[in-house]
């Protein structure tokens, strides 16, 4: 870490450290809020899935043949990465992290191929999408449904372009050694604890500016990004009273990148050896501008066609 970065990290803690005392109502209410929306939401969603991935992983790999190389092809990921990109499909942010770095950790895949699989495969999960964005934000599942059909053709896009180094001392994916049922709830146990604190303190630096920008003429706009950019969930959820492609833009941009929260969720799970800032970045900016292109053009469409 350069000495900039740490005396900008310092200062922000010492910022916000000062903001606890001078908003206790907003810190009250942004902590009990973020608990409630980990117990009720990430909980149901985050955790059955994160034991589960680890179980199912292992039965999803593809052997080399015609099929699963067409297959590769089509998608962009190698063979052996393709339970992360599955896994990714069903599961969201940050499960596909974790996925990656056990699959590198035991050998199954290279650090190129995990480094991709982490900046490529960790989007909004279909239930935040269908029945979150599209129900709440646009009251319209078959709109969410379209984010997620458009989410998964650009990730697919980007694939194909981003490649990959592959060696031949990558060990057999035939021999792949399942992870005892136990071991999987102990480890995603603790992870989701963790995942939870990021989230929490995410959400509450979001609120914290959010209240000072109070006393000041901030547009609503603005207030939306601010929000958005710290954790995901809350500018989407502001969004909701923008003009309909606004809400759109800003949906799309939100869900492609998460924000602070995401970024360091998918850090933390991935570890410092797997994750690249500018490739993530380059990556998510990349699925963000197709996946409006591809959602736009196609909601336009469908919306057309009603009329």
């Amino acid at each position: 870490m350069s000495e900039k970065i740490k005396w900008a990290t310092g200062g922000g803690a010492i910022l916000m450290a000062s903001l606890l005392f001078l908003f206790p109502n907003v810190v009250f209410e942004s902590v009990s809020g973020s608990l409630e929306k980990c117990m009720t939401s990430l909980l149901p969603s985050l955790f059955p899935m994160s034991v589960l991935s680890k179980q199912i992983c292992p039965y999803i790999r593809m052997k080399k043949s015609k099929t699963g190389e067409r297959i590769a092809a089509i998608t962009g990921f190698s063979i052996d990465t393709m339970p992360i990109f599955f896994i990714g499909l069903l599961c969201g942010y940050p499960i596909a992290s974790i996925v990656a770095k056990d699959l590198y950790e035991k050998g199954k895949i290279t650090m190129s191929e995990a480094k991709k699989a982490v900046v490529l495969c960790n989007n909004a999960s279909p239930a935040f999408l269908i029945f979150f964005v599209g129900k709440c934000i646009f009251s319209s599942q078959t709109t969410g449904c379209v984010l997620y059909l458009c989410q998964t053709i650009a990730v697919t896009v980007c694939a194909r372009f981003m490649k990959t180094d592959r060696y031949c001392n990558i060990k057999s994916a035939e021999n792949f050694d399942c992870e005892s049922l136990s071991s999987s709830v102990a480890r995603s146990a603790k992870s989701f604890v963790e995942l939870c604190g990021f989230v929490i303190f995410f959400s509450l630096a979001g609120d914290l500016t959010c209240a000072v920008l109070g006393n000041f003429r901030v547009s609503a706009a603005a207030k939306t990004f601010i929000s958005g950019f710290f954790e995901a969930v809350s500018g989407v959820s502001k969004a909701a009273r923008f003009p309909y492609f606004a809400r759109l833009f800003v949906v799309c941009f939100f869900c492609s990148f998460g924000g602070l929260s995401v970024w360091f969720q998918i850090r933390f799970c991935a570890g410092d050896a797997l994750f690249d800032a500018k490739q993530y970045v380059l990556a998510r900016l990349s699925v963000f501008v197709l996946t409006f292109f591809f959602s736009s053009i196609t909601l336009f469409l469908i919306q057309s066609s009603l009329l």
